[in-house]
Formats: C-alpha cells, structure tokens, sequence
C-alpha cells in the first residue's frame, strides 16, 4: 500500500512542467526574501520615494535574472537526472519481479 502511494507521488512531480513552477516559486520566494532584507536599507536611500523604490527594485530583478537561468538549468539537470536513476532502478526491480514469475 505505502509504494504504491510513492510510486503515485513520484509520478505527480515527476512531469517536466511541475519542475519548472516549483523551480521557478523557489526563486520567486528567494527574490522576495532578498527585497524584503534590503528593504530597510533601500528606504534610507530613497527616503520612501516610491519611484525610487521601484528602480531599486527593478534593479536587484535584473541582478537575479541571469542567476536565475543559471540555477534553473542546473537544478532542472539534477532533478531530472535523478528521476531518471529512479526509474531506472524501479525498472530494474520490476524485471527482477518478471524474471522470478
């Protein structure tokens, strides 16, 4: 009963697209977690200007940017890979089942 159940919750994230939105709300959390702790100190320098705070914004987005694509396709490679090392086994398994049948 319990590998079955695995075996269903491996299959739910196991889609390429479901990879690509928990990959991309993890940066998105990492990005409003970096907004929020340079908050204080970009309200110093702006003295609460909202068109200033914007631009600084916008600005820490356009650093994150090209680290996002970066850590994408490294984690998308990872994650991928070792999906497949467990499919692989899981069929080395079931060949296994098939051979003692």
């Amino acid at each position: 009963m319990s590998a079955k159940i695995k075996f269903n919750f491996d299959k739910l994230i196991g889609t390429y697209i479901d990879i690509e939105g928990i990959i991309f709300i993890s940066f998105l959390i990492l990005f409003e977690f970096v907004l929020v702790l340079a908050d204080p100190h970009i309200e110093r320098y702006t003295g609460g200007a909202p068109g200033y705070k914007l631009l600084f914004n916008a600005g820490i987005a356009g650093l994150m940017f090209p680290l996002h694509h970066f850590f994408e396709g490294k984690l998308k490679k990872r994650i991928i890979k070792a999906q497949r090392e467990k499919i692989r086994k899981r069929m080395e398994l079931y060949k296994k089942d098939v051979e003692e049948l």
